[in-house]
């Protein structure tokens, strides 16, 4: 079984910015329908989107991808491990499940 990777916000946008080595993994993962967002993630790429380019690019890859909505047992367990996550060492986080 292959493993889903769901990329938080600013890796997309890092994605969308050519940011290396970001922007080639998640082309990759997006390739093997190996990439997959939250409905906070859609929401964020939305709101914070300036001009048409932006939009239609957004438009592009959310509908290439599994977009997972967020439940209330999720976001309790995120504020859960977000204390953790937020002193990583790392400053652009993908979990896997």
């Amino acid at each position: 079984m292959e493993t889903i990777v769901i990329a938080d916000t600013d890796v997309v946008i890092d994605f969308f910015s050519g940011a290396e080595p970001v922007a080639s993994a998640i082309a990759d993962l997006i390739r093997e329908d190996l990439l997959a967002l939250t409905s906070v993630t859609v929401f964020e790429l939305y709101a914070g989107i300036t001009g048409k380019k932006w939009l239609t690019q957004i438009d592009d890859l959310i509908s290439a991808m599994s977009v997972f909505s967020l439940e209330k047992k999720d976001s309790k367990t995120a504020a859960q491990i977000y204390p953790v996550l937020s002193f990583s060492t790392s400053s652009k986080t993908a979990f896997t499940f």
